[in-house]
């Protein structure tokens, strides 16, 4: 299956463009591109955030150079690779110093399908690098607190290390001990315990990373208690102290040994059915329109079957080949004559036996090569098939690994989160329940009520925060119920503007608008009472000047339309794109509380029902939230 790809390519010959889409199809890729001449063009087009940019170094009106710098300007990170008629040593060196990530030369371009391979992946472990560390920085305070909380939820092992004044363990997570079978006091109580499980060959890239203070992630193989190696990428986060010296280093490490097998196994695989497809051998035979074959060229397997058959006919093969039954061979022939009334090529293939061969799969091509005689291209289909089941197999693989990758990624983003979303809450149980304990006697029963009420309210807002948390991972690893069943949807309005009205009475005026035969839907009243929650309670909060939220339900034949409407800050154009990912916050919403979970879950919710969910919105004005779902059995 292709890979999409979207292309910047900054090139005016449209025969070069050519050139360069062909051999990215040849790799996989299956490019979409804009093209711009100038640095105008070049400008508007970045706009659309292209994933890769190819860039013909010398223009007429503009160059390689200025690509690079107009990304520089703009704190731009896609990768630039620049495509030349010559290379020279000061090019080069003047195309890696502005930042391009490779170069090819025009008539050399069999290399950019891996340059644009190699291009992404540099890219994507750039963007994981900044990830982790930004969600390691923000979790430094709290993050030890609440790691024992959610251990049960995460598989990975939390850590940190003291460098100085002496090497040792200050915290390792409980699950270490189900990824290498040592327990966290076996780390507490020998210092070089976590030395002596690295592989030998891996030691020299820790030390260097030591030295040299470079945490990128890294894979070590480190033994387990049984004795066998597991395979250990390390995310690691260095903390110095006011002089700049590192003195600990805070990271997450997961278990990589099943993924890197997948991996290299899919590369096998894919590298074994490419061989095959490209070794597969064809016959060519010439037939006249009479069924005579007037010349023949076989695979060496096959060579006796050569000369057997020159200045035969089609309609004696049975005789010669019973896998060749007359009905096959009349069908045969009557394709020779459709290819030779309409001048097209016909293609269909075969499945039949051949004396020392059993079930050969072959592909027959019949090309017109005069009035009277046709080119039959017969080639062995049969690996082919086989390596197409592969392939399928192969991307139903890769489709494991990417989702696996989601699963820690939102792992990472909940232990990133819950340390963030606790803090406040847990301060406020804690203030409230020393308060009662300290001076419960001296307190009326309204102000004991008030802090009870407190906590009550606190444990609350944790427990609905684990419900969404669960929610999204569910939804993403595919788990998701969708419980339809017949409901009447402006009862069900009703009773959530209720709840949404009773804290916004004094801020806002909320509006209820139903159009059509809304009292018998086909829907999941529990998904769809999530949906409708989250995006009134958006337009609430996300309107902190008050006024009108709207919220319009009419039913469009077997469909139902939702709309929730509000006049508040508005979403800003970048935001767009990430509107509905895991964790994700707008830019404009700093000093409004929010988790980033709320149109995430909506997201998944509408996917549940096999609806869509679209989104108009401009800052200053407000949004427009229309979710569009099926709503009969």
């Amino acid at each position: 299956m292709a890979v999409p790809l979207d292309l910047l390519i900054v090139e005016d010959s449209a025969e070069d463009i050519e050139l360069m889409l062909y051999q990215l199809r040849r790799a996989g890729f299956e490019p979409h591109y804009s093209r711009a001449q100038d640095e105008a063009e070049y400008c508007d087009q970045l706009q659309k955030q292209p994933q890769v940019i190819l860039a013909d170094f010398y223009l007429p009106q503009f160059d390689a150079l200025g690509v690079l710098r107009v990304l520089r300007e703009r704190h731009l990170d896609i990768p630039v690779i620049v495509v030349t008629g010559s290379l020279s040593e000061d090019l080069v060196a003047r195309c890696l110093q502005g930042g391009a990530a490779d170069y090819l030369v025009k008539d050399r371009l069999m290399r950019l399908g891996q340059a644009v391979n190699q291009v992404l992946q540099e890219r994507e472990l750039r963007a994981a690098k900044k990830r982790v560390e930004a969600d390691l920085q923000r979790a430094q305070d709290s993050f030890l607190r609440i790691s024992e909380r959610v251990s049960e939820r995460v598989v990975d092992i939390v850590y940190r290390l003291r460098i100085a004044p002496t090497y040792a363990f200050e915290y390792v997570s409980a699950s270490v001990k189900t990824i290498l079978g040592y327990s966290s006091e076996d780390f507490y109580a020998d210092n070089t315990l976590w030395v002596n499980l690295i592989h030998p060959d891996d030691l020299p890239v820790l030390v260097q990373r030591l030295e040299h203070k470079t945490f990128l992630p890294q894979v070590f193989r480190i033994r387990h208690r049984d004795g066998t190696y597991r395979l250990i990428e390390a995310l690691d986060v260095p903390v110095f102290d006011e002089q700049g010296t590192l003195v600990a280093i805070e990271g997450v490490a997961r278990d990589v040994t099943e993924r890197m097998r997948m991996e290299e196994a899919l590369r096998r695989s894919e590298a074994k059915n490419r061989a095959l497809i490209d070794a597969l051998p064809d016959i060519l035979a010439v037939v006249r329109a009479d069924g005579t074959i007037l010349d023949i060229k076989v695979p060496k397997a096959l060579e006796d079957l050569a000369s057997s058959v020159i200045g035969k006919t089609t309609y004696q093969m049975p005789e010669l080949y019973p896998a060749l039954s007359a009905a096959w061979v009349s069908g045969f022939m009557q394709r020779v004559q459709r290819a030779l009334d309409s001048g097209e090529m016909q293609v269909f293939e075969s499945a039949f036996d051949i004396p020392g061969f059993v079930g050969l799969h072959y592909e027959f091509r019949l090309v017109v090569s005069n009035e009277q005689e046709v080119l039959a291209i017969v080639r062995d289909v049969t690996e082919a098939r086989q390596a197409q089941d592969a392939l399928l197999n192969a991307e139903l693989l890769r489709a494991e690994v990417k989702k696996e990758r989601e699963l820690v990624q939102l792992k990472e983003d909940f232990v990133s989160m819950v340390s963030h979303e606790f803090r406040n809450p847990l301060s406020v149980i804690q203030s409230s329940a020393e308060l009662l304990e300290r001076y419960e006697q001296r307190m009326t029963p309204l102000r004991r009520q008030e802090h009870v009420q407190r906590i009550r309210e606190q444990a609350a807002f944790m427990s609905q925060l684990l419900d969404d948390v669960l929610m999204v991972s569910r939804a993403k690893s595919g788990k998701g119920k969708f419980q339809p069943k017949m409901l009447n949807l402006v009862q069900l309005c009703g009773v959530l503007l209720e709840r949404v009205a009773l804290p916004a009475a004094n801020t806002h005026h909320l509006v209820f608008n139903a159009v059509g035969e809304l009292e018998e839907v086909w829907l999941d009243e529990n998904l769809l009472q999530h949906t409708l929650m989250n995006l009134l309670q958006n337009a609430v909060k996300y309107s902190p000047d008050g006024g009108e939220v709207r919220l319009e339900v009419e039913r469009v034949g077997t469909f139902v339309v939702i709309k929730v409407v509000d006049h508040g800050i508005g979403i800003l154009p970048e935001d767009m794109g990430r509107l509905y990912e895991t964790f994700q916050r707008g830019s404009n919403t700093a000093g409004i509380h929010g988790t980033g979970l709320g149109l995430a879950i909506v997201k998944a919710n509408v996917d549940l029902h096999g609806g869509t969910i679209h989104c108009e919105s401009a800052p200053g004005v407000g949004t427009t939230f229309t979710v569009r779902l099926p709503c009969v059995p």
